[in-house]
């Protein structure tokens, strides 16, 4: 599911709405996005998805879906949390499980070419550039070649479906840990109202 963000800085909110949606099946409209940003005073500009998880479970978007993980399974800055060797296998641990999804943190590029991409949508990494404001984004899939070898990611922007390959894009394992900062686990689920007897 892609979202178009627009002009509005609010990539952590659409992660988190993406993730919500793969793990329910209920798919939030913009107007409820915004709602939630508004209802928690949050700042739409350098949101982390840690904000946006705290704020969720003060105000959540919907009350009928619980979030019931939220683990920061990477974070480059702190010193605990920068096994690069282990990241692989939690997102894929992720990636099978029911009701979670994968989000995660990067830089854009300053020069105009935000995430640049080849012509078969896979993330061209470049040295040399200065990096502008975070963004968010989710894992969906691994992307594997036609042996089923494992090449990298499948990730979802919320940049609407005009953007890369209908929204997504593709990134090699090796780039991904070059360029990402952190990474999230987080687990939405569907409540059930009880039936009054």
């Amino acid at each position: 599911m892609i979202w178009e963000q627009g002009k509005t800085p609010t990539c952590s909110g659409h992660a988190i709405a993406g993730v919500l949606y793969d793990c329910t099946g209920v798919r939030l409209d913009e107007s409820e996005i915004l709602h939630f940003y508004e209802v928690n005073d949050l700042d739409k500009d350098g949101m982390s998805v840690s904000d946006i998880a705290r704020a969720y479970k003060n105000h959540p978007i919907r009350k009928d879906i619980l979030m019931t993980t939220k683990d920061d399974v990477y974070n480059k800055r702190k010193r605990f949390k920068k096994d690069t060797h282990l990241l692989g296998a939690k997102i894929r641990a992720a990636l099978i499980r029911k009701n979670v999804g994968v989000t995660f943190g990067m830089y854009l590029r300053k020069d105009g070419k935000a995430i640049k991409l080849d012509k078969k949508f896979v993330f061209i990494a470049e040295e040399g550039h200065s990096w502008g404001g975070p963004h968010m984004m989710r894992v969906v899939d691994l992307w594997r070649d036609k042996n089923l070898n494992t090449l990298g990611y499948k990730i979802a922007n919320s940049w609407g479906e005009d953007w890369g390959d209908e929204g997504y894009f593709y990134m090699k394992t090796e780039d991904f840990l070059r360029v990402v900062e952190q990474v999230w686990v987080i687990g939405f689920v569907k409540v059930i109202p009880k039936i009054s007897r």
